[in-house]
């Protein structure tokens, strides 16, 4: 496991054993205590942190994106996510997480991968003044951006994620000249 903030430790621990548990049973039939066991930590600590597993899901994949969100939106905003460098930094990201990608396509949850990418581009796009237009444009685009790269992973990865960038962003920006 990598390095973890004491803060992120619970989340961490527990993110790593719920993936784990997701390759082999749906969410709905994991139990606290099976999770906790997995994670080797104490139900105590569980109750403390988290109201259920699927919270734990949720802040795992908010933490995600939350990173990919801070890097794109570090002085570029809304107009950067069309940008081939950052599809290249969500490419790299769902590379770097292609477990949890795979699981949650094989359980059919990939909404948790589709609403933190929403939330985190909305959030960037809102900081300014954007039109009604442009801000529906945002959601369609990162649902299309997502859709794409959960597909390339449960694909593969066969293809480079250069190649995946440069395709999307050529579509994206084309698609968006005509707004």
């Amino acid at each position: 496991m990598g390095r973890w903030g004491d803060d992120d430790l619970p989340t961490a621990y527990f993110a790593e054993a719920l993936v784990e548990l997701l390759e082999s049973k749906p969410l709905s039939a994991i139990s606290v205590s099976e999770l906790t066991q997995r994670a080797g930590v104490s139900r105590v600590t569980f109750y403390r942190n988290y109201n259920s597993i699927e919270e734990v899901l949720e802040r795992h994949v908010a933490s995600i994106a939350h990173g990919y969100e801070k890097k794109v939106s570090e002085g570029r905003g809304f107009a950067s996510y069309i940008r081939e460098d950052n599809i290249l930094l969500l490419a790299e990201t769902f590379r770097e997480h292609a477990e949890l990608v795979r699981c949650l396509r094989k359980r059919h949850a990939e909404s948790y991968l589709f609403e933190a990418i929403e939330r985190g581009t909305l959030a960037v796009s809102l900081t300014s003044e954007r039109s009604a237009q442009e801000k529906e444009l945002a959601v369609a685009y990162s649902s299309a951006l997502t859709g794409s790269l959960i597909s390339w992973v449960a694909d593969g990865m066969g293809q480079d994620p250069r190649e995946i960038a440069q395709m999307l962003c050529s579509l994206f920006q084309e698609r968006m000249r005509r707004y």
